[in-house]
């Protein structure tokens, strides 16, 4: 049964969100709380050699991508977010469902009702407690993105990534209640004051306290 909690962080590459994942897990360590900090495609042996097969291999079909995503994220699930849930610890996960759709549904075109079906079975059900959006034009994300080398889905086309944005802003639309979406072009210490502040909400309204106060 889960008692931890659950938080995720979304939005296109460049975006920022892995930034603001990596400084919520170092505040609410500093502040007693046991945490696990991951990620997706990723997190686990599998879940990195997936990654690194889809960011390096452009040549594969959209179904091919939705099921080994699929794949390293059920084991994602059972070897590493599902036990850490059990033990009341507070996951935070760079990526999660939400990219499915926006990348795959959106950007790839695919079926959202697959997608939600597989995404049901590939998580046992288990959803994020809070989704944080960092919200950028794609415009900004590109200016970013110029400085590294780019993987599979960041050298997509302008176009892909304009629909990827749209997915996620839809899905900000309907669920704002696990969904909170940010202004991604603050700074990132103005970014984190809000996510501070929907994260202690959330802390607190499922008891969830620091060791210290155990």
């Amino acid at each position: 049964m889960k008692t931890g909690a659950f938080i995720v962080f979304e939005g296109i590459d460049g975006s920022g969100k892995t930034t603001q994942a990596n400084k919520l897990n170092q505040e609410l360590l500093k502040q007693g709380y046991s945490t696990l900090l991951t990620w997706e495609p990723g997190g686990t042996k599998l879940g990195d050699t997936v990654a690194n097969w889809l960011k390096t291999t452009p040549i594969r079909s959209p179904a091919t991508e939705l099921f080994l995503l699929s794949a390293a994220r059920s084991h994602h699930i059972d070897h590493l977010i599902g036990p850490a849930l059990e033990k009341g610890v507070i996951v935070i996960c760079d990526r999660f469902t939400p990219s499915t759709i926006a990348y795959q549904g959106y950007g790839r075109q695919m079926d959202l009702h697959l997608i939600d079906m597989i995404n049901a079975e590939a998580t046992r059900n288990i959803v994020p407690d809070l989704t944080i959006l960092i919200d950028i034009p794609v415009e900004v994300a590109s200016v970013r993105n110029k400085i590294k080398e780019k993987d599979v889905w960041e050298a997509e086309t302008e176009l892909f990534h304009q629909r990827v944005r749209a997915g996620y802003l839809d899905q900000a639309s309907k669920q704002n209640r696990h969904m909170v979406k940010l202004d991604g072009a603050s700074t990132p210490n103005v970014i984190f004051e809000e996510v501070i502040k929907h994260v202690y909400a959330l802390l607190s309204h499922l008891h969830i306290s620091t060791n210290l106060n155990q």
